[in-house]
């Protein structure tokens, strides 16, 4: 069974994909596994997580990064466990330290190296770190390819291969001899960032994104960054039914589970946190001398955050301020 490990959703810059579609999508094509891959985010994990518990889809943590070395491209990065979630999270801190408008944030090698554990690594994305070792001459691939294995463990690395025009197709060939060469298990995927029917939405976001316009819009290679089903993902890698496979083993190492409810501390162990939070608005309202207007609205308020029980988030984030002012972070 193939396991389609390779979404961009509408949380990223550049899939269109509603949590929703890709389940239906899933469910309907006779998948259970589901993986959003969106590009230095894992935003899209709480909702995704939600909503395939509801399908019985197994749901997968993961997210695409830039490495910034002397060989650069894109890596895949997916959670095994807690303390793969840590890292995946200190990972994708770490990137965002490095981020610059309209440029790609980034890791180095060396930071990936101390936050590996817990972590299923394979090469791809548009921007592969697999093209930049294939640029190389021989020797400097093995270099290259041996460093990288002293960083990483071969059981948790796979070289991913995609065939969706005739260029991914010639490195696929260059990839699988390189992977059969250093005996790295190959992966399959394909770029699923959009529906068939919604290619002229992506075609808009993508233009918007880099200043584009419609009418000059002529890279047809995103044609093949549509779903594709099980069936059509076998005909393209029959030749290679280890790649296949492969998806299916990656998805059972796999086995992170956000919890489902928020964790915060208890401010006042007496009366709960919305009472207690209830008591300094009043108190600070006096202090200020509201008037009708303004009190009308604090009541309204009162009454949403007991709601929505938000309680314990406004308190967190008053605490955070007062922290601030106190160290003089801010005025």
């Amino acid at each position: 069974m193939f396991c389609n490990l390779k979404f961009y959703s509408e949380y990223s810059n550049v899939g269109i994909f509603k949590i929703k579609e890709i389940i239906n999508l899933i469910k309907l094509d006779g998948q259970n596994t589901l993986c959003i891959t969106d590009i230095n985010n894992i935003s899209a994990y709480i909702k995704s997580s939600i909503l395939s518990e509801k399908h019985n889809i197994k749901n997968i943590l993961a997210s695409e990064i830039y490495i910034k070395d002397k060989i650069s491209g894109s890596l895949t990065i997916l959670t095994k466990n807690k303390k793969g979630y840590v890292n995946i999270c200190k990972i994708l801190n770490e990137s965002w330290k490095n981020f610059s408008l309209y440029k790609k944030n980034f890791i180095n090698l060396e930071f990936l190296k101390k936050h590996y554990e817990g972590l299923l690594i394979y090469t791809g994305g548009e921007h592969s770190f697999s093209k930049g070792i294939l640029k190389g001459s021989v020797k400097n691939t093995k270099k290259i390819l041996r460093k990288f294995f002293l960083y990483f463990d071969k059981k948790n690395f796979l070289i991913e291969i995609q065939r969706y025009n005739k260029k991914s197709k010639i490195e696929s060939e260059k990839l699988i001899n390189l992977a059969y060469y250093n005996k790295i298990p190959i992966i399959a995927t394909n770029p699923n960032i959009y529906e068939e029917k919604k290619y002229k939405v992506f075609k808009t976001k993508f233009c918007i994104k880099n200043k584009i316009k419609y009418d000059n819009f002529k890279d047809k290679s995103f044609k093949n960054y549509k779903f594709i089903s099980n069936r059509e993902i076998n005909e393209i890698f029959n030749d290679i039914p280890s790649s296949i496979e492969n998806t299916t083993l990656v998805s059972e190492k796999c086995n992170f589970k956000i919890l489902k409810k928020n964790r915060f501390p208890k401010f006042y162990k007496k009366v709960s946190s919305f009472k207690y939070l209830k008591r300094k608005l009043i108190k600070v309202s006096k202090k200020k001398k509201l008037n009708n207007k303004y009190l009308k609205l604090l009541k309204y308020e009162i009454y949403t955050i007991k709601k929505t029980n938000f309680s314990n988030f406004f308190l967190v984030v008053s605490d955070i301020i007062k922290w601030a002012k106190k160290k003089k972070k801010f005025k």
